[in-house]
């Protein structure tokens, strides 16, 4: 992760706004970076005081279609059991 100056800037995106944007919760977000999942330049920027996250707009966007397109969307996933003959609904 790269350092950031830590001030308030409207150019910079917050971990719950890039949550909300992916339809994720923030603990998702956190395990998806800890784990090395984002695309390459998708890392946050890190306050190295309050240790806060921060993402650019344009990362923002990168991060929005690579969600989109991860095969374990639950649109996806649907697709992919439906493909197979499975149905978690019918089966539960």
């Amino acid at each position: 992760m790269t350092s950031f100056d830590g001030n308030e800037r409207p150019d910079v995106v917050t971990i719950r706004r890039l949550a909300a944007a992916l339809g994720l919760s923030p603990e998702n977000i956190r395990a998806l970076e800890r784990r090395g999942r984002f695309p390459a330049g998708c890392e946050p920027a890190l306050d190295p005081i309050s240790g806060t996250r921060y993402w650019t707009p344009s990362q923002v966007e990168q991060l929005r279609k690579w969600n989109d397109e991860r095969p374990h969307r639950a649109e996806n996933v649907e697709a992919l059991n439906r493909d197979e003959g499975l149905n978690r609904t019918e089966d539960q």
